[in-house]
């Protein structure tokens, strides 16, 4: 555990520009949640701080516009998720925010509205306000137009939180599915 700590710490000090003691903090916050060590929650605070060079303004990001973040990094538990939804808001395709990705189909037909002059066939973004994007299309069903979901096109920062996952376990030491 205390090598995942001092991971979480030297990526949120090299990555994202941190002092230190706000590193420090906010490992620590990152990692244990109750009382327990909370791999998914380190692997999340590396992943916003790999994502710097992809903000606009790369570390000076977390002194303007994500400075609450860093604030809240000795504050919160959750600090990197609420980063993480900040962030992949920032990073993805521009979408309407109207869209629950864990919505079952018969909803998403029922309830997503289809855009005006929309056809059977055509496509269109949205998202979830939390940086996950999904494509979807206009059908029929016995007679009637709807919408189903057409492609999930993720979150912006899969790749980084997939290595982060990958490293964290790795220094934690356990099989991919006792550590998540």
């Amino acid at each position: 555990m205390n090598k995942v700590v001092a991971w979480v710490r030297a990526e949120l000090v090299e990555q994202a520009g941190f002092p230190t003691d706000v590193a420090t903090k906010g490992a620590e916050l990152a990692c244990f949640w109750r009382g327990r060590f909370h791999l998914a929650g380190s692997a999340t605070a590396v992943t916003v701080a790999r994502a710097t060079p992809r903000l606009p303004g790369g570390r000076s990001w977390w002194h303007r516009d994500g400075l609450r973040f860093r604030q809240w990094a000795v504050e919160r538990h959750h600090w990197p998720d609420e980063a993480w939804d900040a962030i992949g808001e920032l990073l993805a395709q521009p979408a309407p925010d109207a869209f629950d990705i864990n919505w079952p189909a018969h909803k998403v037909f029922r309830v997503v509205e289809v855009p005006p002059g929309a056809r059977v066939g055509d496509t269109f973004v949205l998202g979830d306000g939390m940086g996950n994007r999904v494509r979807l299309i206009v059908v029929e069903r016995n007679g009637q137009i709807g919408i189903a979901r057409h492609e999930d096109l993720g979150h912006p920062l899969n790749d980084l939180y997939d290595q982060s996952l990958r490293e964290a376990r790795d220094l934690f030491g356990t099989q991919p599915e006792a550590a998540t």
